[in-house]
C-alpha cells in the first residue's frame, strides 16, 4: 500500500518512518526538497530508537529508509496513495489549502487524514468535495514510539472511512481509538489542557514552583498513568470516596482564568527555587530513553496485527510471555487495600471494557534517569515514629528503616500491627528488586522496625513523627493533640493526609511551627515523590529540615508553599478527571477508551517530563495554537456530575462491588494491581 505524508517535520518524518517500518511505501512532501531530505535523514536517526525498542532490527534500517521516497510536489506524493496524512504546521488556513490541493490530486478512494491537534475534521473537510473521506488521525509525539492514534470523526465522515482508517492503523500495530464526536482538542489534548490550566493557576497563586509541580507529576501520579488510565485507578479506590473528595475539590479548583481558593497571587519563596532545569536536548534524550523502554511493552507490529481484526480485542498493556502463577502474584505485592486514599495498582476490566491479560512491565536494566545515592540518614534525626500501620504507614516505615532510622510503628488494630513485619518484608524485597537497597540489607532494616501498641511509648523518643491513619479529621486532630503531649518538644509532627490542611492539624497542638503535611502517593516506597505542605505557621526551619531528610533518603520532595485543598497532585488529578467525566458523559468517548488514550499516549511521557518541562520542547507559537482553542471549552462544573452520582446510587463503586465503569472479578482486579506494581518496581530502577 502506498502512503503519502504531507509535511516532513517533527511529526511527519515519524509518521512516515512508522509506515515504512511496517512495510509500506511512503512518499513524503514538504514546501522544499531540502526539508524533505532533512526529514528522511531524521527518520534514519529515529529508526535507531525503533531498533533499541525491538521493533525492527539494525539490519532492516536501510530497507525501511529506502521505502521513504521524496516527492517534489504534493500531486506527485498523493496521486496514487491509498491514504494521505497531513502533518503541516498548526495553521487552519494552511491546512485548508493543503486539503483543497489533496482533493484535486489524490485518488477518489483515498483517505484524507490530518494530524491536527487543534482543528476539527469539519473545518478541514470544508475545503474538499469529499467530506465523507476526511478525518483527523491525531498522533502524540514521538509518533513512532507512542502507540496511540486518535481517529476523530467529522459530522460527514462515513462509517466506511472510519473503519478503513482503523484497519489501516491496526495493520501497522498502532492502537487506534475512535472519537465519535468532534471537539476542539479531541480527548488527549483536552485532558492535558485541564492539567495545564490548573498547573498554571497554582504557579500564578504562588502555591508551588513549576519545578515542584513537575516533580509531583513525574514522580507521583504520572508514573501510574503510564500503566493505567484515570478511570482504572479510581475504580480501585471506589467511586464513593472519589465523589466525596471530588465534591470538595471541584468547588475549589481553578476556572478558566481563576486561581485556587485560599491562595493569594504571588511568587513562591526565593529560597525554594530549585537548580536550573536540564537542557532541552537532555530532556528530549531522557524522554526518548523512557519511551523506548515503554515501547517494549507492546508486541511487535506484525504479531499485534495478527492478534485480532477487532480493536476491542487487542491487548492494551504489556504482554508477558511468562505470566506469574496466581499465588506468586499475591506474594509479590502488598495486600490489596480494602479502603484508603490510594491504590497500588488499577483495574484489569472484564465485560464493559477491553479485556486485559496479566502482563509484566517493560523489560531492561533501567534507564539511569535521575541517578541518586543510596538512602542515608539525616545526621540530626535518629528515631522516627509512624502512627498507623496500614496501607500507607507500613510502606513509609520500611523506607525509613531502609535508610537506617530506628522506627516505631503503632496502630489501633492488633491484627494490623501483628502483620506489619511480614508486610514490611515484602515491601523491602520489592526495594531490593528495584535496586534501591541490597538484598543483604533487608534483615537489618526489619530489625529497626519496632511495632508498639502504645502511641505514647511509640513517640516518646521520636525526632520525627508521621501520622498515617484513616482520613477522619476528628481522629487526626485527637492524634495530633496526643502527639503534642507525648512527643519531645523538638519533634517535627507530619501528616500523610491527602485531604486536610496543615493548619487544621496544627491548631490541635502548641507547636504549629513544627507541623506540616508530608503527602505520599501509593505505594509510598515505590513512588518517590513527597509533597511537603507548609501551613501558615510552619517555620522555614521545619520545611528545610523535612526536605533535607527526604532528599537524603532518595525521595523527590516538592514544597507546597501555601496550603490549598488537594495540594498539587490531587488538584491536578481532579482537574483532569473533571474533564474526563465530562467527555464520557457527553458520549465523546467511553471510559475504557479514555483510559487507553491516557495510557498509550501522554501518560507514557509524564514519567519523563512534567507539564512545564514538556512545554520547553514546544515552540511558544505551536503551544498557543494548540491550546488556545481548547481552554475556553474545558468543563468547569463544581458539583459531582450525574454520571458519577448515578454510579454511586446504584452501588457501582468499582472493584470493591464488582462493577463501575468496568465490570470486575477479583482476578481481573488483582491482575491490574500486579501490572502496576511490577511497572512501578521497574520505574524505581530508573532512580538508582
Amino acid at each position: 500500500m502506498r502512503i503519502a505524508v504531507i509535511g516532513a517535520g517533527l511529526m511527519g518524518h515519524g509518521i512516515a518512518l512508522e509506515f515504512a517500518a511496517a512495510g509500506h511505501t511512503v512518499r513524503i512532501h514538504d514546501c522544499s526538497r531540502e526539508l524533505v531530505l532533512r526529514g528522511i535523514e531524521q527518520a534514519r536517526r529515529s529508526a535507531q530508537l525503533l531498533v533499541q525498542a525491538g521493533r525492527i532490527t539494525a539490519g532492516e534500517v536501510p530497507a525501511v529508509i529506502a521505502r521513504i521516497e521524496p516527492a517534489d510536489t504534493l500531486a506527485a506524493a498523493s496521486t496514487d496513495a491509498a491514504a494521505v496524512i497531513e502533518a503541516v504546521y498548526e495553521d487552519l488556513v494552511l491546512k485548508q489549502q493543503v486539503f483543497a490541493a489533496l482533493d484535486r490530486a489524490a485518488p477518489p478512494h483515498a483517505l484524507l487524514l490530518s494530524n491536527s491537534s487543534a482543528f476539527m475534521p469539519s473545518e478541514l473537510a470544508a475545503a474538499t468535495s469529499r467530506p465523507e473521506r476526511v478525518a483527523v488521525a491525531h498522533y502524540f509525539d514521538p509518533p513512532f514510539l507512542l502507540p496511540l492514534v486518535e481517529l476523530v470523526r467529522g459530522p460527514q465522515t462515513s462509517v466506511r472511512t472510519m473503519d478503513a482508517a482503523r484497519s489501516l492503523y491496526e495493520g501497522i500495530g498502532k492502537r487506534p481509538v475512535v472519537i465519535e464526536k468532534e471537539m476542539p482538542g479531541s480527548v488527549g489534548n483536552r485532558l492535558q489542557g485541564a492539567l495545564g490550566r490548573e498547573a498554571n493557576a497554582l504557579v500564578s497563586a504562588g502555591v508551588a514552583t513549576p519545578e515542584d509541580i513537575d516533580t509531583v507529576v513525574k514522580y507521583g501520579f504520572g508514573r501510574r498513568l503510564a500503566v493505567a488510565g484515570p478511570f482504572e485507578v479510581w475504580e480501585l479506590i471506589g467511586w464513593d470516596l472519589v465523589s466525596t473528595i471530588g465534591a470538595e475539590l471541584w468547588k475549589d479548583i481553578s476556572r478558566d482564568t481563576g486561581q485556587p481558593a485560599g491562595a493569594k497571587a504571588g511568587a513562591a519563596r526565593p529560597g525554594d527555587q530549585r537548580p536550573p532545569a536540564e537542557s532541552a536536548d537532555a530532556l528530549r534524550g531522557r524522554m526518548e530513553r523512557t519511551l523506548v523502554e515503554q515501547a517494549r511493552w507492546d508486541p511487535a507490529p506484525s504479531r499485534q496485527a495478527q492478534a485480532s481484526s477487532s480493536p476491542r480485542a487487542q491487548s492494551r498493556g504489556p504482554v508477558s510471555a511468562h505470566p506469574s502463577p496466581p499465588d506468586q502474584v499475591r506474594d509479590r505485592l502488598q495486600p490489596s487495600p480494602a479502603r484508603g486514599k490510594g491504590a497500588a495498582g488499577a483495574p484489569s476490566p472484564t465485560g464493559s471494557g477491553p479485556a486485559q491479560k496479566d502482563p509484566s512491565p517493560w523489560e531492561g536494566e533501567g534507564l539511569g534517569v535521575g541517578r541518586r545515592t543510596r538512602p542515608e540518614k539525616h545526621p540530626g534525626i535518629n528515631r522516627v515514629a509512624i502512627i498507623g500501620a496500614g496501607l500507607m504507614g507500613h510502606g513509609i516505615a520500611l523506607e525509613f528503616a531502609a535508610a537506617g532510622y530506628e522506627v516505631t510503628l503503632t496502630d489501633r488494630s492488633k491484627d494490623i500491627l501483628d502483620s506489619v513485619i511480614q508486610r514490611a518484608r515484602k515491601g523491602l524485597e520489592l526495594l531490593a528488586e528495584a535496586r534501591r537497597i541490597g538484598a543483604g540489607d533487608i534483615e537489618g532494616a526489619l530489625l529497626r522496625v519496632q511495632p508498639q501498641s502504645s502511641l505514647a511509648n511509640a513517640v516518646k523518643a521520636a525526632d520525627l513523627v508521621i501520622e498515617a491513619v484513616t482520613e477522619d479529621i476528628g481522629l487526626k486532630r485527637r492524634i495530633f493533640a496526643e502527639l503534642d503531649a507525648a512527643a519531645p518538644a523538638n519533634a517535627v509532627l507530619l501528616s500523610n493526609t491527602s485531604t486536610y490542611l496543615p493548619s487544621a492539624l496544627a491548631s490541635a497542638t502548641k507547636r504549629p511551627d513544627r507541623v506540616a503535611v508530608a503527602h505520599y502517593f501509593n505505594p509510598p516506597h515505590l513512588l518517590p515523590v513527597v509533597e511537603i505542605v507548609r501551613g501558615p505557621q510552619t517555620s522555614e526551619h521545619t520545611v528545610t529540615l523535612v526536605r533535607d531528610i527526604y532528599e537524603r533518603m532518595g525521595k523527590r520532595p516538592a514544597v507546597v508553599q501555601k496550603e490549598v485543598l488537594g495540594f498539587i497532585g490531587n488538584r491536578l488529578q481532579f482537574a483532569m478527571f473533571r474533564e474526563a467525566l465530562s467527555l464520557v458523559q457527553k458520549g465523546v468517548v467511553s471510559a475504557p477508551e479514555l483510559d487507553a488514550i491516557v495510557r498509550d499516549s501522554f501518560g507514557r511521557r509524564l514519567p519523563a517530563a512534567g507539564i512545564f518541562a514538556r512545554r520547553t520542547l514546544l515552540s511558544p507559537h505551536l503551544a498557543a495554537r494548540s491550546y488556545s482553542p481548547i481552554t475556553p471549552t474545558l468543563d468547569n462544573f463544581t458539583e459531582v456530575p450525574p454520571v458519577l452520582r448515578e454510579k454511586v446510587a446504584k452501588g457501582h463503586l468499582g472493584t470493591k462491588t464488582g462493577k463501575g465503569f468496568y465490570d470486575w472479578t477479583p482476578e481481573s482486579a488483582e491482575a491490574l494491581r500486579l501490572r502496576i506494581g511490577r511497572a512501578l518496581v521497574e520505574m524505581a530502577k530508573w532512580d538508582v
